[in-house]
Parts: structure tokens; sequence; C-alpha cells
């Protein structure tokens, strides 16, 4: 009976494992590229940073959703690498 548990968790964990795997070579290959278009405007346009932040890309984000955004952050070959949330510290400790 407990083999029955354990083999029936491995094939679950299996499973899910190549569902991770194959949802991300899915998202590697099908990045967007820069820029990230509609109301999204380079955050260097808006505010005085560089147009690449080291360790965070080439960001744009929507300026009406400012400061929370999310902001859409590229790499140096144009790939969208990760999306960012800036949460006001009085949010989270509330």
């Amino acid at each position: 009976m407990m083999e029955k548990k354990m083999l029936k968790k491995i094939a679950m964990s299996a499973a899910l494992l190549a569902g991770v795997m194959t949802t991300a070579a899915l998202a590697e290959n099908a990045a967007p590229m820069k820029p990230a278009g509609g109301a999204y405007q380079a955050v260097s346009a808006l505010v005085p940073l560089p147009d690449m932040i080291p360790g965070l890309g080439t960001l744009y984000v929507d300026p009406a959703t400012l400061p929370v955004g999310p902001f859409a952050a590229y790499d140096k070959t144009g790939k969208l690498v990760s999306t960012i949330y800036m949460v006001p510290m009085a949010d989270l400790n509330a």
C-alpha cells in the first residue's frame, strides 16, 4: 500500500517537473522583444535613470501604474527577462 502511494507521488512529481520544464522552454522561445509598446514607456524617459540598469536591464512601465508597476525588464538583446513590481513599504507593513 505504501509503495503505491510512493510511486504515485514520484509520478506526480515527474509530471510536474516535465510541465515546468516545458513551460520554461516555451517561455524562453516565445519571450517578447522590446519595446513593450502600448502605454509602456522607457523608465529612463520618465525619471533620471540610465537606459540599462545593471542587474535589472532596460525597464519599461505604463506611467499610469506608477509606482507599483509592473515594470517589464529586457536584457541587452531585447528579450523580456522579468516583470518587476515595487510595493511601497507601508503596504507591506500593513
